[in-house]
């Protein structure tokens, strides 16, 4: 739904220890996923498994997905007394930014106060999970400031403008990367969210990129995301249209994979390695370079593969 309706649905996915306690973007920011995951009720089981849904904070979607169309559409059709718009800065050199929100209550707020929570996700993250699924979206990467967001109380008729100063650091994604702003009701009162919105980090104003972008001369490598990765990891790179290669190699020095060699039109490319080597086995957890050769140069990083 919030591919095919992005314009009028916002999910966040927190990442547990269960079923996998070492799933990478569980590991990555754990005090938050927890904070997150136990500021909501158990399941009636008494556990705290996933896959599991809130919807709007307050409405369980549990475990069954064919439960979940339904439960979102009726909450689709209830009017929400406040609008939030979203816009900012980020600087690409320092990848750090601020985020401008304002606030519009145009009916009456049922609660005394409000908080305002700010997730930055990450989509297109390739990782085989317990479930077999490899491709995941909307992660949540950081709560910005933190897990208990900021507090504010606003009435019908009045507007407020907050600003927060943010980072989308590396290995983060910054084009499948967006900033989730909603307002949730707290705990005493039933973590009903009123409403959400999102912007994706390329929409803020770009800033701290020279106008004159200089081209490089031969070859560039960039490094692989996601970083960890399990199931696949994407390599961007530059040539200047001479014959080049590609290589994966093993702590070793080993030649594990080459994913490119011949000649390519000038330009930004990219390519996927699937984690497999030349003879179609998977590749073993670990560390591995990979080397891009132009005519007259090497560049060479290093990645990580888990499993």
């Amino acid at each position: 739904m919030c591919e095919n309706y992005s314009e009028h649905f916002v999910a966040i996915r927190y990442h547990a220890w269960w079923p996998s306690p070492g799933d990478p973007y569980y590991q990555y920011n754990i005090s938050e996923n927890r904070a997150r995951i136990y500021y909501y009720p158990r399941h009636p089981d008494g556990g705290y498994y996933t896959p599991y849904a809130w919807i709007d904070g307050n409405i369980r979607g549990g475990y069954n997905y064919n439960a979940w169309y339904s439960l979102i559409m009726n909450q689709y059709e209830e009017a929400s007394p406040l609008e939030i718009q979203l816009s900012g800065v980020y600087d690409q050199d320092n990848r750090e930014g601020v985020l401008v929100m304002d606030i519009l209550a145009t009916d009456d707020i049922p609660y005394d106060e409000l908080h305002i929570m700010i997730a930055l996700t990450e989509s297109e993250i390739r990782w085989r999970g317990p479930n077999n699924t490899e491709i995941h979206n909307q992660t949540m990467r950081d709560m910005i400031p933190g897990a208990t967001g900021t507090i504010i109380s606003i009435s019908e008729g009045e507007s407020i403008q907050l600003t927060q100063e943010f980072s989308c650091p590396d290995p983060i994604a910054e084009r499948y990367s967006e900033l989730v702003v909603f307002a949730q009701a707290p705990s005493r009162d039933g973590r009903e969210i009123l409403q959400a919105a999102k912007i994706s980090i390329n929409d803020l104003t770009q800033t701290g990129i020279e106008d004159d972008i200089e081209i490089p001369e031969s070859i560039a490598l960039g490094q692989n995301y996601p970083n960890p990765f399990n199931a696949e990891t994407m390599i961007d790179f530059y040539t200047n249209g001479s014959s080049v290669s590609l290589e994966v190699y093993d702590l070793t020095g080993a030649l594990v994979r080459t994913l490119i060699d011949g000649s390519l039109d000038t330009g930004y490319h990219s390519v996927v390695w699937n984690g497999l080597d030349e003879s179609g086995n998977e590749a073993a957890s670990g560390v591995y370079f990979y080397r891009l050769n132009g005519s007259d140069s090497q560049l060479v990083k290093r990645m990580t593969l888990l499993k």
